[in-house]
């Protein structure tokens, strides 16, 4: 359904002889779902302090850039491989939407079909808007 069979070929330069091949590569334009689910906890130092997960966010976003300008897989100098993630808004689900199954929660679980039309945001637009800060947890206790 997402691959088609692209022939190449290349010349024996001794002997002047054809070598077909035939490639199995995803077809331009294919659109696959992929959720990410990126948990935020705190981190006890064991000195009373706490470092909490949401630091790491920004790393994240740089790899998926650096994804973005490279190639996944082989034949990058052909123009196989290039990827482009396109995200809903992020949905920061606490934990009490956790334990009653509402708000954020009830968002989080919505189906890729029922938000479709959501998918407009690039990976240099979530690191425009600082979810290191949204996904900072208010307290261990809380």
């Amino acid at each position: 359904l997402y691959t088609e069979y692209k022939p190449e070929n290349s010349v024996d330069r001794l002997t002047a002889e054809a070598n077909p091949r035939f490639l199995e590569r995803v077809v331009k334009g294919s659109r696959f779902d992929v959720e990410f689910i990126f948990g935020c906890y705190h981190i006890d130092r064991g000195n009373g302090s706490y470092t909490a997960d949401a630091t790491f966010f920004p790393h994240v976003l740089q790899a998926l850039s650096l994804l973005e300008h490279s190639t996944l897989g082989k034949n990058g100098s052909r123009g196989y491989g290039q990827v482009a993630f396109h995200f809903a808004e992020p949905v920061v689900v606490d934990r009490n939407s956790y334990r009653t199954g509402g708000g954020a929660f009830q968002q989080a679980v919505r189906t890729h079909a029922e938000q479709e039309d959501a998918f407009t945001y690039r990976v240099a637009d979530l690191q425009r808007m600082n979810w290191t800060e949204k996904l900072q947890v208010l307290s261990p206790t809380s």
